[in-house]
């Protein structure tokens, strides 16, 4: 278990490097697209809207294939794999030219059925674009995690970061481009990785449509995709209800705390998920695997908790020190919720794995739908009387329920006994922790920050009264402590964890 715990650890680290690089693009350009000079608060909530339809129409546009990979790889031959792959990109690549070719004619509708107006039109016709290409880019992405190319991953990737940065801030900045400006960058940030990636994608096709396995994998991939773009509403339905219920203005308010609790889905359950879903597959057959399922999801529930806490006592003032404009100070109410909601996404991924293992991907499917109703009858109920806290809180049960529902349903086909009372544990401390910590934040700013990192370092110590920790995890912490707590150690240290 060490080991798989410490490659998980490694290859987190190295990706997490990767998914910073993709998204840090949106938090250095934040104190620009909060000044009203730049972007007007309706402008933003225009953008958060856009990131809405991207996070679902890239799930459509990659047809699940991402997933169908993961689930045959270590199944087939070299050379098949490299037919599969090749096919898969073929596919993907036909379904991006025809939606950009559709949205080409029509974007003046989408315009007005999504804003009311025509002034988005440009922007719709871009973001579709920089939206199919990331959809392209993500199938040798998906390759490289399976062949552990963590590092590569992570280089091309600081690639488009620096392209992406350097484009957006141009036309921001020095052409005054508005929302056109992050697009244009987007794309060509994708266009340099995707061009870096030319020799790895060709080593790795055989220039052959690979059908017995494909058909097989697309039935399960399109499952996925369902899934997928379903569970990815529950995300982004919220947007769509404020903007038809309060106005873009609110949705600017609200996508600004959603992007900052998005921090734990981009650095920590990217980064993981990354790392730990090539590993889930490999233990398959092994007959510890269960035991290696149920320790996983109490670690990453633990993990998480400690990043939670972080992120909602101190995103207020990371708002009042990068945003461009006290309007959005506000913003902060929402994150702490948001934040916790985060909990349930990451330990989701876990709880599937029963259903991975026997491919009964349908259940994901119902399960999403059910969910997704759910969701938009929450937001509907609760935006008019609580606006941007309302679609918060929607978001946290809806989560929640997800998680419940897969598990019920992956418990149904493939039994797998988590440690219920730790991860509650987890969830409960967690959440009192913030509360107390929280009451501090009309303090100076000294006190204030002394009591929010204390309470971070406390919260692992009081789990220890309830017995969280077993005996062998204890001796291990001490082990883990004996090594780095002396300076002089590290450099040796770190070339064994990364050697």
């Amino acid at each position: 278990m060490l080991k798989y715990v410490k490659e998980t650890f490694k290859n987190s680290f190295i990706y997490g490097i990767g998914n910073i690089s993709v998204k840090l693009v949106g938090f250095i350009l934040v104190p620009f697209l909060t000044d009203p000079e730049y972007l007007s608060v309706e402008d933003y909530g225009a953008l958060g809207v856009f990131e809405a339809v991207s996070q679902i129409l890239v799930l459509i546009l990659g047809l699940g294939l991402y997933n169908s990979l993961f689930r045959w790889y270590y199944e087939q031959s070299e050379t098949e794999n490299k037919s599969t792959f090749f096919t898969a990109s073929v596919l993907i690549i036909f379904l991006i030219v025809l939606v950009s070719t559709v949205t080409l004619f029509f974007r003046e509708s989408l315009s007005v059925l999504l804003f009311n107006s025509s002034v988005y039109k440009e922007i719709i016709l871009l973001a579709v674009i920089s939206t199919g290409l990331q959809a392209i880019g993500n199938l040798p992405a998906t390759l490289m995690r399976l062949q552990d190319r963590a590092a590569f991953f992570t280089s091309s990737n600081l690639l488009k970061l620096f392209v992406t940065l350097i484009v957006t801030l141009y036309f921001l900045l020095f052409l005054d481009q508005g929302l056109k400006a992050i697009y244009v960058g987007q794309i060509a940030g994708f266009l340099s990785y995707l061009i870096l990636l030319v020799p790895y994608f060709f080593r790795n096709i055989v220039f052959r449509i690979h059908l017995p396995v494909f058909k097989e994998m697309l039935g399960y991939g399109s499952s996925m995709m369902i899934a997928g773009a379903v569970a990815a509403s529950i995300s982004v339905l919220d947007r769509f209800v404020l903007n038809s219920r309060s106005g873009l203005e609110e949705v600017g308010l609200y996508s600004l705390g959603y992007k900052i609790s998005s921090l734990l889905k981009v650095f920590v359950i990217g980064s993981i998920s990354m790392a730990i879903t090539p590993i889930i597959f490999r233990k398959i057959e092994d007959e510890d695997n269960k035991r290696f399922y149920t320790k996983t999801m109490t670690y990453y529930g633990f993990v998480m908790m400690v990043c939670i806490i972080g992120i909602s006592l101190f995103s207020k003032e990371f708002l009042k020190v990068f945003t461009g404009s006290t309007t959005y100070w506000q913003s902060f109410s929402v994150i702490p919720v948001l934040a916790f909601s985060m909990f349930f996404v990451a330990l989701k991924d876990i709880v599937v794995t029963g259903i991975h293992i026997t491919k009964k991907t349908s259940l994901i499917t119902l399960t999403t739908a059910v969910i997704s109703v759910i969701n938009l009858s929450l937001n509907f109920l609760l935006i008019p009387y609580l606006g941007a806290m309302g679609a918060a809180i929607a978001s946290l049960l809806s989560q929640a329920f997800f998680f419940g529902g897969l598990f019920y349903f992956s418990n149904k086909v493939y039994p797998i006994k988590f440690e219920w009372r730790k991860l509650f544990l987890i969830l409960v401390i967690g959440a009192l922790v913030v509360y107390v910590a929280l009451l501090t934040n009309d303090w100076e700013l000294l006190p204030r920050l002394s009591v929010k990192i204390i309470a971070i370092i406390l919260f692992p110590f009081l789990l220890y009264p309830f017995n969280f920790y077993e005996e062998i995890e204890l001796q291990q912490i001490k082990t883990i402590w004996e090594d780095w707590r002396n300076p002089a150690n590290w450099t040796k240290n770190l070339k064994r964890l990364f050697g």
